[in-house]
């Protein structure tokens, strides 16, 4: 039998910490994007990466960090404001749980915390009888049956297609690239730089966007609810 969800309110997910890690499949995490009430940072959490830092971004802080450091960050801000901390699926906690750095109990407290939007978002889509469109997945042949970025398109979240699915792994292993074979961000090309600018513009929207789907969808579903009970 499936666990049963705890009740999240609209406003814990308005003023919830979104968390998005981008890498290439069976690479270890080379970002960790956050937001919160419309705010995004990234932390660079992969050391080859760190110079790119100086380069910043238009739409938030660049943090060149350890992945635990940027992870105890993120964990004290919760517990200190009282926010819910979330992660579209269950990649997440499967990158949390094999992050060595990392204490036991601190793992714990991530598998124990994190939530899972997907598994929120699912029944909210059902009940809004909202068209969720499957997408080719980015792992083997088939398809993914619930990609965040057909959520975003269901809510009216818009991202440009530059910035959307599937491109964000190879910027990154393109800029990995450069950067070790010319020493620092700052030699690497024109063409690798702008990679990398619209690899952090994926994550800006991962987070942004999440955040997006879900305040939108408990806002809905509330107003939903209550209308019925109403009459």
């Amino acid at each position: 039998m499936a666990k049963a969800l705890r009740l999240i309110q609209p406003l814990e997910w308005q003023r919830a910490i979104y968390i998005d890690f981008e890498s290439r499949m069976k690479d270890p995490e080379s970002l960790l994007g956050h937001a919160c009430e419309g705010t995004w940072s990234v932390y660079i959490i992969e050391p080859e990466l760190w110079s790119a830092a100086s380069h910043g971004h238009a739409k938030g802080r660049v943090i060149p960090e350890t992945v635990q450091e940027a992870l105890r960050a993120i964990r004290t801000r919760a517990e200190a404001e009282q926010r819910i901390i979330a992660a579209w699926s269950s990649r997440e906690h499967e990158g949390i749980a094999n992050t060595l750095e990392l204490s036991e109990s601190e793992r714990q407290w991530w598998a124990d915390n994190l939530v899972d939007a997907k598994k929120y978002a699912k029944p909210m889509a059902r009940q809004l009888n909202l068209v969720i469109s499957q997408r080719k997945s980015s792992i083997g042949k088939g398809m993914n049956k619930h990609p965040l970025a057909s959520y975003m398109e269901a809510v009216g979240y818009k991202v440009p297609t530059m910035h959307g699915p599937n491109n964000a792994a190879q910027r990154i292993l393109y800029v990995r690239r450069q950067i070790l074979a010319k020493g620092s961000f700052d030699a690497i090309t024109p063409t690798a730089k702008k990679k990398w600018a619209n690899g952090l513009s994926h994550n800006y929207h991962d987070c942004i966007g999440l955040a997006h789907v879900m305040t939108a969808l408990a806002g809905r579903t509330e107003h939903r609810s209550f209308s019925r009970r109403s009459h």
